[in-house]
């Protein structure tokens, strides 16, 4: 058997980088095909919040700051920033960044966009820490926040956050399919739920990307993608199904790609919704859920139970042991409840790629005599309905930050976003350690405040966590420059044939 390719990271958490050899390439004018199960949502970043949307978004756009592979946070557009007062920070520009379409990066240019960013319809509700934010000259923009914030930096690592072109943006005539950015590629064209296109840019700050041509590529039938993938019809699988890994691994055509992720795939309990909103329904849920079946069966043995909303090593990772299986109990709590023969039950979820997993989890619950019915819908009907808080349940999958604070502030809080914070949570305790943690600086303070916050969502039964998935990425051999970290989200400006 081939051996994956694999290194350990600082953290001990396994991280893959395939560095491939610069040397002479030519041009080469056919494009390094990528495969996506579902169509982005916008290219206007500013009010998306889908994974898809976020991985182009960064290969089309730059934001102040970002994290690097080993998840180090990372200068992009800012060269650096200082904190002078309690709510007040200073954020050097680089100088030699342009646009797509030329212009250089100014301040008032980063003042627009974070504007934006926080008055847009969809707008993140953690953006309004932010009291003001000024140009004070070319090169340097002032924020001043509402309360004491010691990450402010990581804020601006979001894709919501990413700079525009203020002179592009305010043209009449401005496409939203044809942005204009500062990241390594440009986008030539979308076709919804197709392709989306896109073409180096050569003035790109951090250096030219290796490859001329880059596509995303929407195929939702993962038999069909894996079948592209191995015909040649695509370069890469960004994600591959988890029954998939092992047969592509024997592939010599093909190079798997694994390491653990900071993603955590959840089942979210809508509690102003009859019969969820009694906590011994949601025990008995989480109680009727054998996740090890899931790990072995679902994922063939690519990934790990979790019990924790915080993925483990993110700081504030918590075991919470009475998510364990135990149909038994389960059935007890439904009696406790009213509901001794159970009730119907109905999941949300977006992504074709869940459907064995909805069917084991069926099997679940029919043990206890919960009926589940589950929906597949478009993502972007998928998020109207979950904005609206009428679901019952919801499958999401969530990808950490290394600072815990944009997790649990986005998920769990009144900031969070409808279409994000989808249990509708709000906890004053948890309010106030989310604010105590943005004010701490010392490491162990801050874990122990955000293990009680986690802690304290998990006693809710708002959300169950059902595993953490591992990355699979799968690429053709012939394509190198492959670098994977545990978001899944790699620079694809690295990316290049050996032939070339």
């Amino acid at each position: 058997m081939k051996k994956r390719i694999s290194r350990l990271l600082y953290f001990l958490m396994p991280v893959v980088f395939l560095l491939g050899g610069c040397g002479t390439q030519k041009e080469d004018m056919v494009p390094i095909k990528v495969g996506i199960t579902d169509d982005i949502v916008s290219l206007d970043v500013a009010g998306t919040k889908d994974i898809l949307s976020e991985t182009v978004g960064r290969c089309v756009f730059s934001t102040l700051y970002t994290f690097d592979e080993k998840l180090n946070l990372s200068p992009c557009l800012a060269e650096n920033a200082e904190q002078v007062s309690e709510l007040e920070w200073i954020f050097k520009l680089r100088d030699d960044v342009k646009f797509h379409d030329g212009t250089p990066l100014a301040a008032s240019d980063v003042v627009f966009s974070i504007h934006r960013a926080m008055n847009i319809e969809k707008a993140e509700q953690s953006l309004l820490v932010i009291a003001d934010i000024e140009a004070l000259n070319d090169k340097t923009v002032k924020v001043t926040t509402t309360d004491q914030m010691n990450n402010l930096p990581t804020l601006f690592v979001r894709t919501s956050t990413s700079v525009m072109s203020e002179k592009a943006m305010s043209n009449p005539d401005y496409d939203v399919n044809k942005p204009v950015g500062s990241g390594p590629f440009k986008v030539i064209e979308r076709t919804e739920r197709k392709e989306i296109r896109l073409e180096r840019f050569d003035d790109y700050f951090g250096g030219a990307a290796k490859s001329r041509y880059l596509s995303f590529v929407v195929e939702p039938s993962e038999p069909n993608s894996t079948a592209m993938l191995l015909n040649g019809k695509l370069d890469i699988l960004y994600r591959v199904a988890a029954n998939d890994g092992d047969y592509l691994d024997l592939n010599e055509s093909v190079n798997l790609y694994q390491t653990d992720s900071t993603k955590t795939e959840l089942l979210i309990l809508n509690p102003r919704v009859a019969p969820i909103n009694d906590i011994r329904v949601r025990q008995a849920i989480a109680c009727a859920i054998d996740k090890q079946s899931i790990i072995d069966n679902v994922l063939s043995g690519f990934g790990k139970a979790q019990s924790s909303i915080i993925p483990a090593p993110i700081l504030g990772f918590a075991d919470f042991k009475e998510y364990s299986y135990n149909p038994e109990k389960a059935r007890e709590l439904l009696a406790q409840a009213g509901y001794p023969d159970g009730f119907d039950f109905t999941v949300l979820t977006f992504d074709s790629q869940r459907k064995k997993l909805m069917e084991y989890l069926k099997m679940d619950f029919a043990e206890v005599n919960i009926n589940l019915n589950y929906e597949f819908l478009e993502l972007q009907e998928y998020l109207d309905i979950v904005g609206k808080g009428t679901q019952m349940g919801s499958i999401m999958s969530w990808t950490s930050n290394p600072d815990p604070d944009s997790t649990l502030t986005q998920l769990f809080s009144k900031a969070g976003h409808p279409t994000v914070n989808q249990s509708g949570f709000t906890n004053p305790r948890v309010e106030e350690l989310l604010e105590q943690g943005r004010m701490e600086t010392n490491t162990e303070a801050r874990e122990a405040i955000y293990q009680e916050a986690n802690q304290i969502i998990a006693g809710s039964y708002y959300a169950v966590p059902l595993y953490q998935p591992a990355v699979l990425v799968a690429a053709r051999a012939d394509v190198a420059g492959v670098c994977v970290n545990p978001q899944g989200i790699f620079g694809y400006e690295n990316l290049y044939r050996k032939n070339q």
